[in-house]
């Protein structure tokens, strides 16, 4: 009886043992897009683009990192639109034109910068010059609302 019993758990331990066995012969597991694509924060376009094809391949990701590396070194990545356009407040709309096409192309942004600060004060809303009327007749509220639109007053 005791044979039957070890001969039977030999025989359930056998396919567990060659299973474990044929894991350790079998090759590494290559990468998902997702666990190659987390390694790519900080790197320019082209680079993790390049590191997650040999990171997917399986290949040493050396060569990438080396190129990462390199663009590290490189000059700060061109602003976005938003980040341009951010940046216009208080301008005309010709100047935050020019300003957001030099902005893009990651000219010097201080020259418009400054243009925009030497442009004269937007002028007031209707509201704005309002609220400034009290205690004056209707005539001389009308008046001075005329001006203050214009930005005299």
């Amino acid at each position: 009886m005791k044979s039957i019993i070890a001969t039977v758990a030999l025989a359930l331990t056998i396919p567990f043992i060659s299973t474990a066995s044929y894991a350790a012969d079998a090759p590494a597991k290559k990468p998902t897009l997702g666990e190659c694509s987390a390694k790519t924060k900080g790197m320019s376009k082209d680079d993790a683009s390049k590191f997650k094809s040999e990171c997917m391949k399986g290949g040493t990701t050396e060569v990438a990192k080396a190129d990462a590396a390199k663009s590290e070194t490189a000059p700060a990545k061109k602003p976005t639109l938003g980040e341009c356009a951010s940046q216009t407040k208080g301008m005309s709309k010709d100047e935050a034109s020019k300003f957001k096409s030099e902005c893009m192309k990651g000219g010097k942004t201080d020259v418009a910068k400054t243009d925009a600060a030497a442009t004269p004060a937007k002028k007031p809303t209707l509201g704005e010059c309002a609220s400034k009327t009290k205690g004056m007749s209707k005539d001389e509220a009308s008046k001075f609302k005329s001006e203050c639109m214009k930005g005299k007053a």
